[in-house]
């Protein structure tokens, strides 16, 4: 797929992981004290009514409890590591069974009091926690809680309330209804990412010339279409092998109306904010999917899917060997800036692999089907 040493970084970014990885040390700095509102709660004896929860991963039961409406926590905390060891701020953010999810700061204040009897030494323990996209460990105390800046700690996970509720950093913009395909219209979540708002999946506008990988409409339903690059431009395909002199800025391509065909540059501007926001390097283990597949084996981590960009392994169709590839290995993305430096049919495409954590760019021919995202005008 890298057709030779045609192989760019995306932007590098200010390195601020040392704000997000901490050390591996138990006793994190403390750095401050805070009063724990208990105007709205009471104690009480134990509500444990005999539910429980088990983790598909490895089989473990937990109990649960419900303090009211979408607030159901575990009543014990996760050992997915078994023998109850403490987590790395790396190991927490991925460490809660899908659908739940580490709490906020706020979420573990409104029930603190009542974890407090419900939870075997509760107190005694430093918990993760996040705020404001960043992680952190709180111990509470008869007074209030002390927020820790480092090191590994406990997890109580917290059942998201809905899909859009289990991401990090995510913020929501309005849904995009694409109705162009009266058979079958499309509605979008879409985030916001710092200056930028994005689809929060992969297009999925049928045209007579793209296709679903290996043909079946069930990967159409999970990935999105596959496009040309004159196609994802809204051109004829004769610029699939010949420069179109087209300006990438606000290109709309197949996109709705309001919604442009991202530019090399914008998802530059994409993976350099989440560089400086979590650390360089880490734009694919941040912008990828919880659920994509990864390996020890390779130099990658677990995703995070911090803004909720979930980002897929759609995988691609390559027209020199006219077949499909790299599906659950491999994301690739049509950019609308064509390359020129070689040759007129190439254009710079970006992607994310199981085999690292950064977001790479290629530069393949314009004739090979890959996805789409949208991004919003400004």
């Amino acid at each position: 797929m890298e057709r030779g040493s045609r192989v760019q970084w995306i932007g590098a970014a200010t390195v601020l992981i040392a704000a997000f990885l901490f050390s591996c040390s138990f006793s994190g700095d403390e750095s401050f004290s805070a009063k724990v509102s208990s105007s709205s709660h009471q104690s009480s004896s134990s509500v444990w009514n005999g539910e429980t929860f088990t983790d598909p991963r490895d089989g473990k039961v937990y109990k649960i409890v419900n303090y009211g409406e979408n607030n159901i926590w575990f009543a014990e905390r996760l050992d997915i590591k078994k023998h109850n060891d403490p987590y790395t701020s790396d190991e927490a953010t991925v460490a809660c069974p899908i659908g739940w999810r580490i709490p906020s700061l706020e979420e573990f204040n409104n029930v603190s009091l009542i974890l407090k009897e419900e939870i075997k030494n509760f107190t005694a323990l430093t918990w993760w926690t996040f705020s404001e996209e960043t992680f952190f460990g709180i111990k509470f105390e008869e007074i209030g809680y002390t927020q820790r800046s480092g090191g590994s700690y406990s997890i109580l996970c917290k059942e998201c309330s809905s899909s859009n509720n289990c991401y990090y950093g995510a913020v929501y913009g309005d849904d995009l209804i694409d109705d162009r395909d009266s058979q079958n219209p499309q509605i979008y979540k879409t985030v916001i990412i710092g200056t930028q708002t994005w689809m929060a999946r992969n297009l999925n506008y049928n045209t007579p010339d793209s296709r679903c990988y290996n043909d079946s409409i069930t990967y159409c339903d999970k990935y999105g279409r596959l496009y040309s690059w004159a196609t994802a431009m809204d051109l004829t395909p004769y610029y699939n092998n010949h420069e179109s002199n087209v300006t990438p800025l606000q290109r709309q391509g197949i996109c709705p109306n309001g919604w442009h065909l991202p530019s090399w540059d914008e998802w530059n501007t994409l993976v350099t904010y989440v560089g400086r926001k979590h650390g360089e390097r880490t734009g694919g283990k941040i912008l990828k999917a919880r659920d994509w597949y990864y390996s020890s084996y390779y130099n990658s981590s677990p995703s995070i899917d911090y803004y909720g960009f979930s980002a897929l392994p759609g995988g691609c169709y390559e027209s020199d060997s006219r077949r499909f590839q790299s599906e659950n290995y491999n994301g690739y993305w049509w950019t609308a800036s064509e390359h020129k430096l070689y040759e007129p049919n190439d254009a710079y495409m970006c992607y994310m692999s199981i085999e690292f954590d950064y977001v790479n760019d290629l530069f393949p021919y314009k004739s090979d089907l890959y996805s789409v995202r949208c991004v919003k005008d400004e």
